[in-house]
């Protein structure tokens, strides 16, 4: 009787903390038994570790057992080319079917970028707001992209609304105007966003936009130029420039799909122009619908270091856990 009381009481403190301190650090997680969601999880169920240590544990919230207090915040990148986005089946009224009904915790933003990174949309529940935005991001035409940059540029952003729990879904071909950075400056890039999508609370989910088979980009001639000595050859200079093109636009959308990984995100691909959204809005919906939130307050260090934050069941006849582990700077 006396552990049940101290089960409750713990229970309930983790439960009244409704207004958790700036520098929580929050991580969504599922817990799933075969083919289904385990949703009655209770906060002394499961155990935070810390470089292997046991750690305090100040919030917890779950589809069932504790009531959601900490909002959730699904924000859509697009890529703004009309013809990435063309026939994706982008409607508004489908973040509320998919989405929004239901879930009053839950809020979408969007942005869209080309030549520069535009907010179309703060955190919404309203389908007018988000048919605005719809409408004027198929008119941001495209210059120069820098995608790791607009990533890590929405994560600060989104960092000064306060603690959330928040999906970036970034819908684009992967391929970044980095070609002439060296590869110190590419990893710096990626260390940043990485970074800054940690302190927004922020996983990233890259949705890769393939073209239909068939459609290809138009591409020059092969120009050759003279060898070193007439009669020995020519060098196929534009064909050396192509696979040079190719090679970077592989590693910009390495470090686009690695995004995933590094922030408890998931990446997909998808075929443009194809009415992709109404299936990716219902993965996402899957994903929030179940998931809990556990929350806990870092100690850091000067300079900052990495670290292994896990989430384990102390039963593992409850189920597998599904997203629980971090690798985290602070």
């Amino acid at each position: 009787m006396r552990a049940a009381l101290i089960l409750m009481v713990a229970a309930g403190a983790l439960a009244s903390q409704t207004a958790p301190p700036e520098d929580i650090v929050l991580i969504p997680f599922q817990v799933t038994q075969k083919n289904a969601f385990v949703t009655d999880l209770q906060p002394d169920e499961i155990e935070l570790r810390i470089d292997g240590a046991a750690q305090k544990l100040i919030l917890f919230e779950g589809p069932r057992t504790q009531p959601r207090t900490i909002p959730t915040e699904i924000i859509f990148l697009f890529d703004c080319d009309r013809n990435t986005v063309a026939n994706s089946g982008l409607a508004p009224r489908l973040f509320h079917q998919y989405l929004l009904d239901g879930r009053d915790h839950l809020r979408v933003s969007v942005y869209g970028f080309s030549g520069g990174l535009v907010r179309l949309a703060e955190p919404t529940r309203d389908e007018a707001v988000l048919r605005k935005a719809m409408d004027a991001g198929f008119f941001v035409h495209p210059l120069g992209t820098f995608l790791l940059d607009f990533i890590r540029q929405i994560a600060e952003d989104a960092s000064s609304r306060g603690p959330a729990v928040r999906l970036l879904v970034a819908l684009s071909s992967g391929v970044s105007d980095t070609a002439d950075a060296s590869q110190a400056a590419k990893r710096q890039r990626f260390d940043a966003t990485v970074l800054a999508a940690q302190r927004a609370g922020m996983s990233v989910h890259p949705v890769v936009l393939r073209q239909p088979f068939g459609i290809q980009a138009e591409t020059s001639s092969p120009v050759t130029v003279p060898g070193p000595a007439a009669g020995r050859g020519e060098i196929p200079r534009a064909a050396a420039a192509a696979d040079m093109a190719t090679q970077s636009a592989l590693r910009s959308l390495g470090d686009f799909t690695n995004l995933a990984s590094a922030t408890g995100g998931q990446s997909q691909e998808v075929l443009a122009g194809t009415g992709f959204l109404p299936g990716l809005l219902k993965s996402l919906s899957k994903l929030v619908q179940d998931q809990y939130v556990a929350g806990f307050v870092p100690s850091r260090a000067d300079p900052p270091k990495r670290r292994r934050v896990e989430l384990v069941l102390k039963n593992k006849n409850r189920g597998r856990m599904a997203v629980g582990i971090r690798n985290l700077i602070y």
